[in-house]
């Protein structure tokens, strides 16, 4: 809200880095494709317009510095490509493109929530604090979703930002389906693709999502 009130830019990192200091079960997590879209995707429905990765990098100056250090490792480690990081990262930020002719159209206005009986449905909806009342009929979903709300900048359009707000560890796909009053057209950008969306008989709209995508 401050951000978008005093037209300052709002930016977030994200936790991109291979964990090698817990002496724990996640010692050596590497963020899942899963956990990297549910941070993205949610700062987005935020209304974040700068994603950053923490950390792309790390240089090979640490070690040698301090050869005892014991780190994290980024997306790229020493010149090289982490396993499964780099490509993960890769993806991501390919999908975060795809929406950034699209995306700065509109200026954030709320979050909000919606409860399909998951472990953050009832917090995200107490919490978040927005409403979709009046923007977004018979909304419907087999996960709890965070949902941001966006206006056009310069006309009368409407955006949405529906994220999978699964426990991500679980790994649930969901599927949404909901109405629109009034919507001439109607275009979801899932992944790197943007899909027209027809509504079926009874006017519903239908997309899925994988764990953590928006």
């Amino acid at each position: 809200e401050l951000a978008r009130d005093n037209d300052r830019t709002f930016e977030n990192y994200i936790w991109t880095t291979k964990d090698l200091v817990n002496n724990n079960e996640a010692k050596n997590y590497s963020p899942t494709m899963q956990d990297l879209r549910f941070e993205a995707f949610t700062s987005m429905a935020f209304g974040a317009s700068h994603i950053n990765l923490y950390c792309a990098s790390t240089p090979p100056s640490v070690l040698s510095a301090n050869p005892d250090f014991v780190g994290g490792w980024g997306c790229i480690h020493d010149g090289g490509k982490t396993p499964e990081l780099f490509d993960n990262a890769q993806q991501l930020v390919t999908e975060i493109k795809a929406l950034s002719e699209v995306f700065p159209r509109y200026v954030w206005q709320e979050a909000a929530g919606f409860d399909a009986g998951g472990i953050y449905g009832a917090t995200l909806v107490r919490e978040a604090g927005g409403s979709f009342e009046g923007r977004i009929g018979n909304l419907s979903s087999d996960q709890d979703l965070l949902i941001g709300l966006f206006d056009e900048a310069n006309g009368d359009g409407e955006a949405f930002m529906f994220v999978n707000s699964c426990d991500i560890n679980d790994g649930a796909s969901a599927t949404i389906t909901f109405s629109l009053t009034g919507a001439e057209t109607v275009t979801a950008y899932v992944g790197t693709s943007a899909i027209t969306l027809t509504p079926n008989a009874d006017g519903l709209y239908t997309l899925t999502l994988e764990p953590g995508q928006g």
